[in-house]
């Protein structure tokens, strides 16, 4: 259609903005559960339980980045908005 700057594309870019920090959250609370969970259940003297893997930042960034494009959307519908009325 050619309509690129839209109201609905802007709320897709956000909605997976939002999945994705939201799985890097439900990654988070997976490790710290599972770390409480075997930090009970195993118990050898002399030793402690550490958290071994941590999840990865992708999700962060990529959810931030999403975020970012959102915004550069906003600004870019505002303005073709503001030049269709000028015209």
């Amino acid at each position: 259609r050619g309509e690129i700057f839209t109201l609905f594309t802007e709320r897709r870019f956000r909605r997976m903005g939002i999945i994705m920090l939201s799985t890097y959250v439900a990654e988070w609370l997976f490790a710290i559960f599972q770390y409480q969970y075997v930090s009970n259940v195993v118990e050898i003297k002399g030793f402690d339980v550490v958290m071994g893997d941590i999840p990865s930042g992708y999700s962060l960034i990529t959810g931030i980045f999403l975020f970012i494009v959102a915004q550069i959307f906003t600004v870019a519908r505002e303005m073709k908005e503001e030049q269709e009325l000028t015209i």
